[in-house]
């Protein structure tokens, strides 16, 4: 699988100019392939994939990081499929991530913002900062 893979990315170098980053990025992939899935080319399966990812995830790889060595997996993957290499298309599904919410400040937290007596300049220009409304919000 190695010298596969070194193939998709003297081509993806050569043929889509990546850069040493991305290069970089798709080796790390690799890695955490051989790693946690335990399988090899000949084998594989999307069952097996989705083994791979849950894998990933019980030893605790962000969701964040899977996603970026499932993008890579599947790049190459694909590349595989198309050159003839592997006789079906084989791709691991991108995780769903919960976006965080940010914190706010309560409602006493706001008032004591808003009754602030600043003393100096500096003071001044935090606290008229400090009580504008967010970008591209309104003022309620």
């Amino acid at each position: 699988m190695r010298s596969l893979f070194d193939q998709f990315l003297k081509e993806r170098r050569l043929l889509k100019n990546i850069s040493p980053k991305t290069e970089s990025y798709y080796r790390q992939a690799l890695i955490a392939f051989e790693r946690y899935s335990g399988e090899n080319l000949d084998s594989l399966s999307s069952g097996k994939l989705n083994k791979w990812v849950v894998a990933m995830l019980e030893a605790e790889v962000k969701p964040v990081s899977c996603n970026t060595y499932i993008s890579a997996v599947n790049a190459f993957f694909n590349w595989c499929f198309e050159n003839e290499v592997t006789p079906k298309r084989l791709k691991a599904d991108i995780l769903k991530i919960k976006e965080k919410g940010f914190k706010t400040l309560s409602e006493s937290q706001l008032w004591q913002i808003a009754s602030y007596k600043p003393e100096n300049p500096f003071e001044w220009r935090t606290h008229a900062i400090a009580s504008l409304p967010p970008s591209g919000g309104s003022s309620q």
